[in-house]
């Protein structure tokens, strides 16, 4: 494989739908969630042409164009989230997944937020630590009928913000 600065990152368009939901798949499964598990998972896995068209999607492509990656920003009372953050499986390890974080930072930034508020899954919670970002909360919930905790994580783009501007919010 190659290393991430040999991948073009760009807009999402509503046509990598059904790209970016393979590669959301893909990664959760990664983790050794069984297929029941990921089963229950599917509508917030799921990336609909809707969601493109109405959300800010980053896909990071290899050089033939072939999407292996994407983040994406939504926007929530004011609150910037990052709601998805995924790397093919044969691509992690290569600094993609830094550079998609670092770009939906930057983006967000450019937007106006001051901090970034992350629902990490738990095999996440290190790499966002390891890009700055720390545990606010916790987010209880049950999943194929076991109970699961879920970090609650900010990542502040101006130093201090989420002190100064956060609130501990429930996800959507």
């Amino acid at each position: 494989m190659s290393r991430s600065d040999t991948f073009e990152i760009r807009d999402g368009v509503p046509a990598d739908a059904g790209r970016l939901t393979q590669i959301a798949y893909a990664a959760k499964a990664h983790w050794g969630y069984d297929p029941a598990t990921i089963d229950q998972w599917a509508g917030p896995l799921t990336v609909t042409e809707d969601y493109i068209s109405s959300n800010r999607v980053f896909v990071a492509c290899d050089g033939s164009g072939y999407p292996v990656g994407f983040s994406s920003l939504l926007w929530d009372q004011g609150r910037c989230e990052l709601d998805h953050m995924w790397v093919d499986p044969p691509h992690m390890g290569l600094g993609l997944g830094r550079r998609l974080f670092e770009h939906a930072v930057r983006e967000a930034a450019r937007a106006g937020a001051k901090w970034v508020w992350i629902l990490s899954d738990p095999f996440a919670e290190g790499f966002y630590r390891h890009m700055g970002a720390f545990r606010i909360g916790d987010w209880p919930t049950v999943v194929t009928g076991e109970r699961r905790i879920i970090p609650v994580m900010a990542y502040d783009i101006e130093p201090g913000a989420y002190d100064r501007y956060g609130r501990v919010d429930q996800p959507r």
